[in-house]
Parts: structure tokens; sequence; C-alpha cells
């Protein structure tokens, strides 16, 4: 480069471009149509909710099992942890069985 003094005054600079460049390209180019910015805006209101209640509620900050199958398999456990949160909270709510009592904790 003909500007190579200005940045280094070392002899050799090596610059490393991560491996999934291409990976962060493709959703930049995602993001800057309209349609794009639209879709990815709906994650606020229908997946991060749930990943945040996972953390703070149910106190899942990592998994405890290590490789894909087994993480894989923990992260199913939590997701159906959610859901029949979900469907309890439902039931109780909109009183579809109403000799139903939660079990106290």
């Amino acid at each position: 480069c003909e500007r190579k003094q200005e940045c280094t005054k070392a002899e050799q600079r090596t610059i490393c471009i991560d491996p999934r460049e291409h990976l962060i390209e493709k959703m930049r180019s995602k993001l800057d149509t309209v349609a794009g910015r639209k879709k990815y805006g709906k994650r606020k209101y229908l997946v991060e909710p749930i990943f945040g209640d996972m953390k703070y509620n149910l106190k899942i900050r990592e998994l405890l099992l290590r490789g894909k199958i087994k993480a894989g398999g923990e992260f199913l456990l939590v997701c159906i942890t959610h859901n029949l949160r979900k469907i309890a909270k439902y039931i109780t709510t909109r009183g579809i069985n109403p000799d139903y009592q939660p079990i106290e904790a």
C-alpha cells in the first residue's frame, strides 16, 4: 500500500478477515431493503421477549451441557418449560377449567 507508513511502522502487517464475512454482508444487504427491515423488526416482539424470559425468569444464562445434540436437547427442555408456563397461564386466566387451583411452590 502506498500509505503504509501512515498506518504502521511494522515491516509486515496482517489483516484478518472473519471467515463469516460473506454472511455478515448478506445480512447487511437484507437489512438495506424496506421489506428486510420490516421483517427483521418483528423480532422485537415475537422472538426476543422469549429469550429475555428464559434468561431473566428461568435464570437460563448458559447451557450446562456441551455438544450440539446435548445442548440442543437442553434448549428444547427450556422451550417446553416456557410453553407449559404459557399454557398454564392461559388456562388460569381464561377460566377454561374453573376447578383448577394452581399449586403454590
